[in-house]
């Protein structure tokens, strides 16, 4: 599984690095969450998961 944070759709929130620091990071410039660039690990599938569900604003998607 491999996500992906909308650049369009982020508030910058956090809330998907709270849950899933593993998978989620902010950007360069501090201001929005990005993901790992690779398949989300097996051992963190369940949180990055979660992280995407309680998104606010629904910008975490697969690709």
């Amino acid at each position: 599984m491999k996500l992906f944070v909308s650049e369009d759709d982020c508030i910058g929130c956090g809330q998907c690095i709270d849950t899933c620091p593993e998978v989620f990071d902010w950007n360069e410039d501090g201001t929005m969450a990005k993901a790992i660039d690779k398949d989300v690990p097996a051992t963190n599938e369940d949180a990055a998961n979660q992280a995407k569900s309680d998104c606010p604003v629904e910008a975490i998607k697969e690709k």
